[in-house]
């Protein structure tokens, strides 16, 4: 039986999750989240799209992209394939990392944009790693002054000011 379509909705903004390969972790160490970093980056510059929070976590990966052209299956495409490749080098391996492929559910509204990100901001406290302010590889810090990756902008305009946030 072939799989559905991917549904893109109207908004542009697309949560999507990527785990791990029966669970297993996709980052060893940090300079192996670094480079997830920077292929975002470089993939954001080039394709023209926004990330609008992540969270690295062990095992799987919570990205909000937003993307006019609604090219979402091509940037994880890239994304995950040359990161994969870096993971598969640097350990010596071959084969799968991630699971089937990446989950994702379409961003309709204010209000489910804001708990997407509060969620995803969350996932390391509700793991019981650290204080949600405490995790250096999610977008938390972006919305508290740190900027690297995100467009923050939209998402902290919702709010009347950053404590609300």
């Amino acid at each position: 039986m072939p799989r559905g379509k991917r549904l893109l909705g109207s908004s542009g903004y697309m949560h999507i999750v990527a785990r791990g390969i029966n669970r297993q972790d996709i980052f060893f160490d940090d300079n192996d989240r670094k480079s997830f970093m920077n292929i975002m980056l470089h993939l954001r510059k080039e394709m023209d799209f926004d990330i609008t929070a992540y969270c690295l976590m062990d095992n799987h990966v919570h990205l909000i992209i937003h993307d006019e052209k609604k090219r979402f299956s091509l940037i994880m495409k890239r994304l995950l394939i040359s990161y994969v490749y870096h993971f598969n080098e640097k350990y010596n391996r071959t084969g799968h990392l991630f699971e089937n492929r990446f989950k994702s559910e379409c961003i309709e509204s204010i209000r489910y944009l804001a708990a997407a990100v509060k969620y995803i901001h969350n996932n390391p406290e509700k793991a019981g790693i650290c204080k949600t302010s405490d995790y250096k590889w999610s977008s938390y810090r972006e919305y508290t002054g740190e900027a690297y990756i995100c467009n923050t902008e939209y998402v902290l305009n919702l709010f009347s000011n950053i404590d609300n946030f």
